[in-house]
Formats: structure tokens, C-alpha cells, sequence
């Protein structure tokens, strides 16, 4: 560049006011980058917050409209799927022997529950040990704690239910008082 080339008002009144323009290829990318990390920043942050509202969206769903398809089909027997994933503390009521698809089985009912629970080896001395007793007759009356596991049954992993003494002082399910004696009746109550 010469000094004639400053005096050519064209060249001098480009250095002066530049063209808007002029710049543009040059800085619209910095401005652009600068512009899309601020979005993908917020973009970010929205995300998150969806993400937090969704899993509690979802786990408002399951705990007001779900349903688990391994507790549609009640059965006979109590499963794993029945406690919901949490421990519960019941009272044998009974211990019987039931036929269980052509095996005879000790099945463990109890009070205030509709359906027991039918014994595998492992649940039947577990019973025993936490109880203190193999006699089943000595089990009525006796609490003790139902809680969802785990374990392998034929070369898979599946949901079982295991058993352990109740927590002292664990709340126990109260029998039902006994009907009202009415005069008249054939037996008498005591």
C-alpha cells in the first residue's frame, strides 16, 4: 500500500465508516458460534428440567394409574409381585397341605389375608429356624416377615419371596373381634 492509495477517498472513507457488510464474513461466525452456544446451554437446562418433570410425571402415572401386569392375574398363592417391593409383616394363621399342580405342598395362610403363601424348602426352614420350631402346628399365631427377592430357577433369574423373623416391635396385624354373641344362639362363646 502507497500513500497515493490513502488519499483515494474511496480507500480513505472505507477505513473511516467502514461498510457494514465489510466485516460480516468475518464476524458472523464468531457471533454465530457465540449465539448457538448460548442456546445449546439453555437447550441443555430445558432438557434437564423436562427430563426431572417427566420421571416424576411417570412415577405419578404408576402410583395413580399403573398397573403391574404380574399382579392382573391374582392366583391362588401370594407372589412377589403382591408385595410391591416391600417387606410386610404378617401372622400365620394355618399351615396346610395343598395340591399344587400334582404335588402336595405345605401352604402358610394368614390372618387377614385372602391368599398363602405355598412353601419351597428354602421358605419352609426358613420358618422354622426364625421360629424356633419345624412344627408347623407351633407356627399359629407367629409373625414373621415377607419380602421380595431374587433367585435362579431353571438356568434364569426371577422374582421370589423370601422369609425372615418380623422386626421387634414391628406392627402385627390385629385378629378380627369375633361376632357379638346373640341370645339364642346354639353355641355358647368361651
Amino acid at each position: 500500500m502507497s500513500y497515493e492509495d490513502l488519499s483515494d477517498p474511496l480507500y480513505r472513507n472505507e477505513l473511516e465508516d467502514p461498510h457494514p457488510d465489510y466485516w460480516a464474513p468475518y464476524i458472523r461466525p464468531l457471533i454465530d458460534v457465540a449465539v448457538i452456544d448460548a442456546e445449546l446451554a439453555r437447550l441443555d437446562e430445558i432438557i434437564v428440567d423436562l427430563k426431572r418433570a417427566g420421571l416424576a410425571e411417570i412415577e405419578r402415572i404408576k402410583e395413580e394409574e399403573g398397573m403391574d401386569v404380574r399382579t392382573a392375574f391374582p392366583g391362588q398363592y401370594v407372589k412377589a409381585a403382591d408385595l410391591g417391593g416391600k417387606t410386610i409383616v404378617v401372622v400365620i394363621e394355618r399351615v396346610e397341605m395343598e395340591d399344587i399342580s400334582g404335588e402336595t405342598k405345605p401352604v402358610v395362610h394368614f390372618r387377614g389375608k385372602e391368599r398363602g403363601l405355598a412353601l419351597n424348602k428354602t421358605n419352609a426352614n426358613m420358618i422354622g429356624e426364625v421360629l424356633g420350631t419345624y412344627d408347623t402346628d407351633r407356627w399359629k399365631g407367629q409373625a414373621i416377615s415377607l419380602y421380595p427377592s431374587k433367585t435362579d430357577f431353571q438356568g434364569k433369574r426371577v422374582d421370589c419371596i423370601r422369609v425372615d423373623k418380623a422386626p421387634t416391635g414391628a406392627p402385627v396385624p390385629v385378629p378380627p373381634p369375633p361376632p357379638p354373641f346373640q341370645a339364642g344362639d346354639e353355641d355358647v362363646p368361651f
